[in-house]
């Protein structure tokens, strides 16, 4: 659901809400399905008077790191790599 929020006089702030928590899942499935990431953002401090909460992002969700089990499609390989920056060692 996209929705927006003024700001300024004619300003308005884009904004994508999941209504109940409880449905994420099925959000965050379909927009992975669709190409996009997705940033999971949490409320920070305390209520403002005027304006909109601080927000940190928590966590990006992509293809590449999709972990939950019923987010994962059983008829698509998934590979996985890993690699990390070591010293050579002498054989």
């Amino acid at each position: 659901m996209l929705t927006s929020r003024p700001v300024a006089k004619g300003v308005r702030v884009p904004m994508a809400g999941i209504p109940p928590y409880h449905a994420v899942d099925n959000y965050i499935g379909r927009l992975i399905d669709k190409g996009y990431h997705v940033a999971i953002c949490e409320q920070v401090g305390e209520q403002p008077e005027k304006g909109l909460f601080e927000r940190d992002v928590v966590r990006v969700i992509t293809p590449g790191t999709l972990v939950e089990p019923n987010l994962l499609q059983s008829e698509k390989t998934i590979t996985w790599h890993a690699s990390s920056p070591t010293k050579t060692m002498p054989v």
